[in-house]
């Protein structure tokens, strides 16, 4: 904004609570203005990552501008109501050494981070486990006579490349805000306000572009707005690289043009975990990680429309029987709420039966649009129901609980079913409904 003379400010709203609807007056006249004389302006052509920390660790408020910022380091926010905003989608590219692009200390409360890309990076290898592998596939070569030598070759380096990526990325996240005081006063702690992830997709060394979760929240308080966090499924050509097709459409056009991403490629195990309590996010978007997609592990979690797309390029073996879902809470959560949640399924590449979309406490229960196909009882022994409505008559939870409103699950094509909703209760999609045996 201007002061209307010329002059810029950044103009941040107060939090508000218990409150729905816009109200942009009372916002406006509420709203914290900063000079920009107090605000530091990032260019992406000027400034490196010692340059925006300076400004950070002098508490000033930073703008990044249009761009793609390659990190040395983590940008780490330790000053109480510091503001990061990205414009033009300011695009921060993790460290190469498994850190964060973005860390809010331990503590540091009011803080807002919004308007940003953060994007995995390739990861350094370990120089013992290169030298062991490099050593492997000599040997390999040396062994074999022909193409089976040159087989061998190639697929000891491809192994050498996810292993030492998958090594790189253990407990590595692209934004990771710590842990904090518990939350007294019912106010909100920090912002995290249309912040998007992407693991994969402009990269072309597949193998090493890995992190383990895209985002991890364990701060108490954090209000989560527009998150949309995404593991590649196509990817940009390699110079010389034929676009692989998918025939995805009734009368039989191919509308895939790009690489096609496949097992070992862009590692990622979850989009968003959480630890802290009292965690509300509005609107989330998870897709194609490659374990369960979103972890609650937080007290008093609050969702406000959840997608997720589970990964294409799954398999039975590396997703469906390792019982992962599209949204979990841990078995220790005693109240949790979401609303409007939505699990699809394309499995183009294996036939993957998964257990349930989302999975839950014991004594979870659902709201869904439509009646189950089958009782719960016949479905699973894990105890979850799924009703029609919200009332008392769905069982388990009490005041509080854990309770899905509006959950459902969709085919959208290829192989494979989404077995149930909740636990084991709630209809199957897809065209493969029995179970494996």
């Amino acid at each position: 904004g201007g002061d209307g003379e010329g002059r810029f400010e950044l103009r941040v709203p107060a939090f508000k609570v218990d409150s729905s609807g816009a109200e942009l007056g009372a916002s406006e006249a509420m709203a914290k203005v900063v000079p920009f004389e107090r605000v530091f302006l990032a260019d992406p052509l000027e400034h490196a990552h010692q340059d925006i920390q300076s400004a950070l660790d002098s508490g000033l408020d930073v703008v990044l501008g249009a761009g793609i910022f390659d990190l040395g380091k983590p940008l780490v926010l330790a000053t109480r109501g510091q503001v990061l905003l990205g414009i033009g989608m300011a695009t921060l590219v993790a460290p190469r050494d498994g850190s964060p692009c973005l860390r809010v200390e331990k503590g540091v409360e009011e803080v807002r981070v919004a308007g940003l890309m953060l994007q995995a990076a390739e990861q350094e290898a370990e120089q013992g486990a290169e030298q062991e592998t490099e050593q492997r596939a000599e040997q390999g070569a040396e062994q074999g006579a022909g193409q089976a030598g040159e087989a061998a070759t190639q697929t000891a380096k491809r192994r050498k490349k996810t292993a030492s990526a998958a090594a790189a990325k253990k407990r590595s996240a692209l934004l990771v805000w710590e842990e904090g005081a518990d939350l007294l006063s019912g106010a909100p702690t920090g912002l995290l306000a249309d912040v998007f992830a992407r693991v994969g997709g402009p990269d072309l060394n597949r193998e090493r572009i890995a992190v383990d979760t895209m985002v991890r929240l364990e701060a108490s308080g954090v209000v989560g707005d527009n998150l949309w966090l995404w593991r590649a499924d196509h990817s940009q050509l390699a110079p010389g690289e034929p676009p692989k097709t998918y025939d995805t459409t009734q009368d039989g056009r191919a509308d895939e043009v790009y690489h096609l991403v496949a097992e070992g490629e862009y590692e990622c195990g979850t989009g968003l975990e959480v630890t802290g309590a009292d965690v509300t996010v509005y609107g989330l978007a998870v897709e194609h990680a490659m374990r369960d997609q979103t972890v609650w592990l937080g007290e008093r979690g609050r969702v406000f429309f959840y997608q997720c797309e589970l990964p294409y390029d799954a398999s039975q073996s590396s997703f469906g029987a390792g019982g992962f879902a599209g949204y979990v809470v841990g078995p220790q959560v005693r109240d949790h709420s979401a609303v409007g949640v939505g699990v699809y399924s394309f499995f183009r590449d294996h036939q993957c039966l998964v257990e349930t979309a989302i999975r839950a406490p014991l004594h979870a229960r659902a709201a869904t649009s439509a009646a189950p196909r089958e009782p719960a009882s016949d479905r699973s022994s894990q105890g979850g129901q799924v009703c029609a409505d919200g009332t008392a008559d769905c069982a388990g939870g009490g005041a509080g609980g854990v309770v899905f409103r509006g959950a459902f699950t969709k085919h959208l094509n290829g192989h494979g079913s989404i077995l149930s909703i909740l636990n084991g209760a709630g209809p199957a999609v897809g065209p493969g409904l029995a179970r494996l045996g």
